[in-house]
């Protein structure tokens, strides 16, 4: 049967897709699976030569060519790489030394525990303060000792 030699290169070739394939979509970045894959296709076709001759190795590495220009292309057309790639914009940000309107012996409130850090109140807003050595619970009324970092830490202590 004709056919049956045929079998080892056709599984060969297809095999080394579908371990592309899972390199792209279930495991980016390993490169392990993906480098394994290709090698089982560029298999497939060096055995499609040798046991087959050149016309039908020409013929095998032909479609070996297009059949991933059309996953590749298929790939671009269908958006499958947007589906890998973050597309949301990060909205936090950090105080400027325009924001921080504290001064040392303003009094606030612990809004959660200081375990050294935590987050108090000053004048209705928010921000993050350090304790100087002792743990405070929250609501707790503390006062400001220190503004170090360019107001990027707040020292505080229980008033």
């Amino acid at each position: 049967m004709i056919m049956a030699e045929w079998i080892p290169v056709l599984v060969l070739i297809l095999l080394g897709f579908l371990l592309i394939a899972a390199e792209i979509i279930f495991i980016p970045g390993t490169t392990i699976v993906g480098f394994l894959g290709l090698g089982v296709v560029v298999t497939g076709i060096v055995i499609a030569y040798l046991d087959h001759g050149d016309t039908a190795g020409n013929i095998i590495l032909g479609s070996s060519i297009l059949i991933f220009s059309g996953m590749v292309f298929l790939a671009f057309k269908l958006k499958v790489w947007q589906k890998f790639s973050v597309s949301s914009s990060v909205s936090g940000r950090i105080r400027s030394d325009a924001d921080i309107k504290l001064k040392v012996g303003q009094v606030g409130t612990t809004v959660s525990a200081l375990r050294p850090s935590g987050e108090a109140e000053f004048d209705g807003e928010r921000y993050e303060v350090y304790s100087a050595g002792q743990f405070l619970d929250s609501g707790k009324t503390i006062e400001i000792i220190s503004i170090e970092k360019g107001g990027r830490k707040v020292m505080v202590k229980q008033k």
